[in-house]
């Protein structure tokens, strides 16, 4: 099972499963887990390649699919709210499909499409060698954040890119980003809303309304914009965050 990191109350009425974007970890969430821990029960996770899971491997669809479903299982019967950030977003989007009893809803922050990300051949290349130098890192990691970032968050995110195993930054980029789920999830079958910067340049707006959101409306839920933010929302509006997933919590339970 996927290492993770543990706050909140533990009879809380729902537990947050919180997945971080490619290239980060757990530690991502740190605003929102502060945020959040008073009342609700977090679980903030790091995916094979990543922080204390550097030694797993594993980022297919699929696998990442494999990995959320047994940590819902370790948490059952206990209701879950599923929150995925960029790259884990496409499987939280599977599992969202064919959700397990204990799945309340999912939170799509910034997901990778179910499609594909429309990269070129040369970006994918650029991103796998991303790890392996403090300037590769920064390139990484800088079109992220909106304006300026706090340094210490930016720090903090770099570090994160530089400890990450060479695998985890071969197999996304070369493999995940280019698989094609549209004919096999139709529609998601628990409430799921979706949320997206607005000057996010990783996973642009247009994308998302056009790929993601109709599949999140019929679900029933919605698309929250946020302004004056990029991809890494989690480090800088947690507090925007920590609203919405409040609010949607209230709504699904």
């Amino acid at each position: 099972m996927l290492p993770f990191r543990e706050h909140g109350p533990a009879d809380a009425p729902v537990t947050f499963l919180l997945l971080h974007f490619f290239g980060g970890s757990h530690r991502e969430w740190d605003g929102i887990v502060e945020r959040l821990s008073p009342t609700y029960r977090t679980l903030a996770a790091d995916l094979p390649g990543f922080g204390e899971a550097k030694a797993l491997e594993g980022l297919s669809v699929q696998a990442l699919t494999d990995r959320i479903r047994t940590l819902l299982s370790y948490l059952a019967p206990a209701p879950v709210i599923l929150v995925g950030h960029s790259m884990p977003g496409k499987a939280a989007m599977v599992v969202a499909a064919d959700p397990p009893p204990n799945l309340r809803g999912v939170i799509l922050v910034a997901p990778s499409p179910l499609g594909g990300e429309p990269m070129s051949n040369q970006q994918r290349q650029n991103q796998t060698v991303a790890n392996t130098t403090r300037a590769h890192a920064e390139a990484f990691t800088t079109p992220g954040f909106y304006g300026k970032p706090d340094p210490a968050q930016f720090e903090q995110a770099v570090e994160d890119v530089l400890a990450a195993s060479d695998e985890a930054f071969h197999d996304w980029p070369l493999n995940g980003t280019k698989e094609d789920w549209r004919d096999r999830i139709q529609a998601f079958r628990v409430k799921t809303i979706l949320v997206v910067g607005a000057e996010d340049k990783a996973v642009a707006l247009e994308l998302q309304k056009r790929e993601t959101l109709p599949m999140v409306t019929a679900s029933g839920g919605r698309m929250h914009l946020l302004p004056n933010a990029a991809h890494l929302t989690p480090y800088q509006q947690p507090a925007e965050l920590a609203a919405i997933f409040h609010q949607f919590a209230q709504e699904v339970l």
